[in-house]
């Protein structure tokens, strides 16, 4: 048997990935709708970019608010490897896959992915584990080899940069143009990828810290706004201009 821990500067390094995938999208809404209020004072606009505004400032102080939280998470997570099951655990959970549970084996630049058979059944060994090169080598040796091995993309900085892309450009297209044919689907998207994202936090909330998970409901104020404007363009466009 072999436990495993983040090292003191990993636990840094983590941190710091924390603070910036939390608050990078909140800050970029954020900006996009206090110019766009700026910009465009109709009472429509107001409706439209007021709930974006004022949610995106509370997201990013509720992000920062569990940032002892996510330390304490960090500190106390353990990887656990005996021949018989690999367990992570830490203060709020746990998730134990056996070798004959394992799917994939998905090694990435930030790290190695273990995806069970179950939904939610994942664990994921960060590099900045200590002797992380260890543990991936035991873990290989560990899973079956009808396991699937693949690569991938780093995990975190290529879904941060995708979100922030994707909502951007919606956002952008669906508040900036006067379009209905092109603004319309555009909102309701924006709605269905918010809405997508709330469902996925909370489906997965055993792994989410509870403040922030509750947090997370500030993106119905978005999500509404997104619905409002669309009706608007469908319904009264006199409205908009």
């Amino acid at each position: 048997m072999a436990i495993y821990r983040y090292s003191p500067i990993g636990v840094e390094t983590l941190l710091r990935r924390a603070d910036l995938t939390l608050a990078a999208l909140p800050i970029v809404v954020t900006l996009f709708s206090g110019m766009a209020l700026f910009w465009n004072r109709t009472s429509a606009s107001i409706t439209s970019y007021l709930p974006l505004a004022l949610a995106g400032p509370f997201l990013i102080w509720s992000s920062f608010r569990q940032r002892p939280k996510i330390r304490s998470l960090l500190e106390s997570t353990e990887i656990e490897l005996t021949a018989s099951e690999l367990i992570a655990r830490n203060a709020q959970t746990t998730v134990t896959i056996r070798p004959d549970e394992v799917r994939e084996l998905r090694l990435t630049k930030d790290g190695l992915q273990i995806h069970g058979r179950k939904a939610g059944q994942t664990i994921i060994l960060k590099n900045e584990l200590e002797d992380f090169t260890e543990v991936a080598r035991a873990v290989e040796t560990w899973a079956p080899a009808s396991a699937k091995r693949t690569t991938g993309r780093a995990t975190s900085q290529w879904w941060l940069l995708s979100l922030v892309v994707i909502n951007l450009a919606l956002l952008s297209v669906a508040f900036g143009s006067h379009q209905p044919l092109v603004a319309v689907p555009c909102c309701l998207i924006e709605a269905l990828v918010l809405t997508g994202a709330l469902i996925w936090i909370w489906r997965y909330r055993k792994t989410v810290p509870p403040k922030l998970l509750w947090s997370s409901l500030v993106a119905i104020l978005p999500i509404l706004s997104l619905l409002w404007r669309a009706y608007l363009m469908v319904y009264e466009p006199d409205e908009l201009s």
